[in-house]
């Protein structure tokens, strides 16, 4: 049976994928086409293309608020990482083509500076976790597997196994039934704990990755902003 959850998935990456490819060939071409009166981060056209650049910053950090609330469901989780990949490599495009490839000292350069680290970090972040089997997403809850979500379905199993030995100890004779009960669910908190010591690895990866990344793309939000307030309200 074909599984059509998943084939639309790969769909919807390779649209994506598509879509935001086209937009990075074409937005420059247009760019340079365009008559020299459009052209420069003073403009109207200009200054469209910075607000742009920082509205979809805004959306790409959204993505951090979703996974800080896992237990929430706003939307799939593998889909708000493809939203927050593709919105950040295109705000760095649209930045680039707002400041007219022209780099001076100052609040834009820096800003700029700083969402190329932060796409750069992300990318990496991208890689780890498309490609590391410890960072699996479940098909069916499309979400990633936290320490505490296994902790408590090990408690549950737990549970259920002392339920049954208790009903074991109570019959007088070998319950073969009970007993292939209880050796079922040991054997899925087994798989748990392995599952388990994936998890808390993947956790610490993610953890240490993030003490790069984290940092990088909220100095670029606060700097970026800086640089918008001083533009449209102090020059």
């Amino acid at each position: 049976m074909i599984d059509l959850s998943k084939k639309g998935t790969s769909a919807t990456n390779i649209g994506m994928g598509l879509a935001t490819l086209a937009i990075v060939i074409v937005a420059p071409l247009i760019y340079s086409s365009l008559p020299e009166s459009y052209l420069g981060p003073r403009t109207d056209f200009g200054m469209g293309l910075g607000i742009t650049a920082l509205a979809l910053s805004m959306l790409s950090a959204l993505y951090s608020m979703r996974r800080a609330h896992m237990k929430y469901r706003w939307g799939n989780l593998e889909t708000w990482l493809r939203v927050h990949t593709y919105t950040g490599l295109l705000a760095l495009l649209f930045a680039l083509l707002h400041c007219d490839w022209r780099f001076q000292p100052g609040a834009a350069t820096a800003a700029l500076i700083l969402l190329f680290f932060t796409d750069i970090s992300g990318l990496i972040g991208w890689v780890f976790y498309m490609f590391a089997h410890s960072l699996a997403v479940s098909e069916e809850a499309g979400k990633l597997d936290s320490p505490d979500e296994i902790f408590s379905q090990m408690d549950k199993l737990q549970d259920s196994i002392d339920n049954l030995q208790k009903r074991l100890e109570k019959t007088s004779s070998r319950d073969e039934k009970i007993l292939g009960e209880i050796v079922d669910e040991e054997n899925k908190l087994g798989q748990l704990r392995v599952e388990l010591k994936s998890s808390l690895r993947r956790e610490s990866l993610i953890g240490i990755w993030m003490y790069v990344h984290f940092p990088l793309s909220m100095t670029f939000l606060v700097t970026a902003c800086v640089h918008a307030f001083v533009t449209f309200y102090l020059l």
